[in-house]
């Protein structure tokens, strides 16, 4: 659905985080990153009880510890897509080539042994979406190639995991690494639309790394 351009609100970047404002509020402070529709604006903010939650409709929102419809309006998100991979040949891997590369990087980890990992190489804000994860389907872990790559999804018809040990059919996210201590995490993982999607809960500057804590559906 297209965004009229003559939106009422519109979401901007405001002291590091996301927020809404009516566009008639627009000023120098303010980041302009896309315009909130009509409907947008109306629905989003509703909580929604957590046993009673739509799983293709509402989101969890980390700072609130609950859900609601569309996302929450007193912490907004916005995705940041996967770069799009064409079939051009190339040496570089299908999860280093759908990294969004105005955003974020692959380099050896900051974390000790940890292999490679993720850094901003702008200013995330508090609200960025990145995702979905990807990786190959499977029915059960006894399938899963390497351990520490999958996820557990909550599908329509049943749990199935998210398999994304192979980097030619998987995305950058799966060089996302967890942090050693818990006050070093600025990323929170969640389900929506039965995909996995990591969520920045606090400020990542350019040349910090990207750290989410994987959480008891990581395998």
């Amino acid at each position: 659905m297209s965004v009229p351009t003559n939106s009422k609100y519109v979401l901007v970047i405001e002291s590091c985080s996301l927020k809404i404002i009516k566009r008639e509020d627009m000023s120098n402070q303010y980041q302009e990153i896309r315009p909130i529709t009509e409907e947008e604006y109306q629905t989003a903010g509703k909580r929604i009880p957590e046993n009673r939650h739509n799983e293709e409709t509402d989101i969890w929102c980390p700072h609130c510890c609950g859900y609601y419809r569309k996302f929450c309006r007193k912490h907004p998100i916005y995705l940041v897509p996967n770069a799009t991979i064409d079939d051009t040949p190339s040496d570089k891997s299908r999860a280093i080539r759908s990294l969004p590369q105005d955003f974020v990087e692959v380099a050896t980890s900051s974390l000790k042994n940890a292999g490679r990992g993720v850094f901003a190489t702008q200013l995330l804000p508090v609200g960025y979406m990145f995702g979905p994860y990807e990786g190959e389907r499977i029915e059960n872990r006894s399938q899963i190639k390497q351990p520490g790559y999958s996820y557990e999804v909550d599908g329509k018809n049943g749990s199935y995991l998210i398999d994304a040990s192979d980097e030619n059919a998987s995305n950058w996210l799966r060089f996302v690494n967890a942090p050693n201590k818990k006050e070093h995490q600025n990323l929170f993982a969640v389900q929506f639309n039965h995909q996995i999607f990591y969520i920045v809960t606090k400020t990542i500057f350019i040349g910090e790394e990207l750290l989410v804590p994987y959480g008891p559906k990581y395998w």
